[in-house]
């Protein structure tokens, strides 16, 4: 009999999952046709959920301005200090400096009028109806039972479908003894800094080096979010433990274990890691 105190890998998971959702025994069913089957099912629910978005962005009041305006107000955040520039004008006039990584399944309206900085939906578009939700495959193995569809369900494999289009790099590489060379600043907003997610930021991690960069990491939170009841302390400790587990997370990733367990206190010692309450007005 299988001890049910165990952990059950991903892939039990959604069979025991199958199961249960279609009331069926083992008998006639492999778990390769489970999986398909359930495949299936989330293309549909993908599909149901873009056209939702579709209607709430066409029913939002104002939903262009504001996530406009949004944007405007982060990426000017401490922008002035790192490019050395003063007024916003000269600022919003350099946005071919900036890239945006969007894990929402939306556009705001981009800068009224300024010019269009890099820009992707890194899970595809609503309005194109190619969302996609997957799970985080770092923890897969090859070898494991029923891989060859399990995989299917991750992020990554999934993302080769809406590979069809290139995109240029939106991250500026480390060069070997040049610490400004990558990068300059990462700013995180909105982001639930969830496992699913985290082989995306190991890579921008490793692409900037951040050990050995110069690149300055800024997380914002918002304790004025309408969906908010939590008071303002509450709100900025979930954050700081959210990026506390990600940056600890990463350093153990680092060839030379000093560095990954000292990366969080490099950060903080330099400079290079903020944590703060978005610029944002209240209610917003």
């Amino acid at each position: 009999m299988e001890d049910l105190q165990q952990p059950l890998l991903a892939e039990q998971s959604v069979y025991l999952y199958a199961q249960e959702l279609y009331q069926v025994s083992s008998i006639g069913w492999s778990q390769e046709s489970i999986l398909h089957v359930l495949m299936k099912e989330l293309r549909r629910f993908e599909i149901e959920f873009a056209t939702y978005l579709v209607r709430q962005i066409e029913n939002a009041n104002g939903y262009s301005e504001r996530s406009g305006q949004l944007l405007l107000i982060l990426m000017s955040d401490e922008l002035e200090r790192v490019i050395e520039t003063k007024p916003l004008a000269s600022i919003m006039n350099q946005v071919e400096s900036v890239s945006i990584l969007d894990f929402n399944y939306t556009t705001p309206g981009l800068l009224f009028g300024y010019s269009t900085p890099l820009y992707l939906n890194v899970h595809g578009l609503a309005q194109r109806g190619n969302i996609i939700f997957g799970i985080d495959g770092k923890n897969l193995n090859p070898n494991q039972p029923y891989y060859a569809s399990t995989v299917k369900f991750t992020k990554t494999y999934r993302l080769l479908a809406l590979s069809d289009e290139p995109h240029p790099s939106l991250v500026r590489p480390y060069t070997a003894g040049e610490p400004n060379s990558a990068t300059k600043v990462i700013k995180f907003y909105g982001h639930a800094l969830a496992d699913a997610d985290y082989s995306y930021f190991q890579t921008v991690f490793d692409e900037v080096n951040l050990y050995e960069s110069n690149t300055k990491l800024i997380f914002y939170y918002n304790q004025y979010r309408p969906d908010v009841t939590l008071q303002a302390e509450t709100v900025r400790e979930a954050m700081h433990e959210k990026v506390n587990r990600l940056i600890t997370t990463y350093g153990a990733t680092l060839d030379n274990d000093h560095h990954g367990r000292n990366l969080l206190h490099k950060l903080l010692l330099e400079g290079r890691l903020t944590i703060k309450q978005a610029p944002i007005p209240i209610n917003w």
